[in-house]
């Protein structure tokens, strides 16, 4: 309900918030870098990614956490970031860990082991947002 109201995360679409649905590269990215106070990128005419296009509403936050060393994208031939994929356990603990200087401990939210659906996500940072 905080990061709601402090419009740190949005639902999927208008009307509805699918707290069980995995949560995504994208979502973690803008929960983050608005969680930990890194402002969007504003100036949006170049990305690192194949695959992350400037005029994309997560692009600024990806873009921010990218630019200050803490989110990186995959090492393929593509040189992606795959935005819609689900986030893994360990990738969110390391991006966690990267901010907080200490070690993360994500399981208990987890819904199987190396996921986490929107939900938990939102749950467990709730701890990092300020009221």
């Amino acid at each position: 309900y905080n990061a709601w109201c402090k419009e740190i995360v949005d639902g999927r679409t208008p009307t509805m918030f699918t707290p069980s649905d995995q949560i995504l590269r994208g979502e973690v990215a803008k929960v983050v870098a608005l969680t930990f106070g890194y402002p969007p990128v504003t100036s949006l005419d170049w990305t690192p990614y194949t695959d992350v296009d400037p005029s994309q509403d997560l692009s600024p936050y990806v873009l921010v956490l990218n630019q200050v060393g803490l989110l990186e994208g995959y090492e393929n031939e593509e040189g992606g970031f795959d935005f819609d994929e689900a986030m893994t356990v360990s990738d969110i603990e390391t991006l966690i860990e990267r901010i907080v200087g200490g070690s993360v401990d994500l399981s208990a939210y987890s819904d199987n082991g190396s996921t986490v659906s929107r939900g938990r996500f939102i749950e467990f940072m709730d701890q990092y947002i300020s009221d």
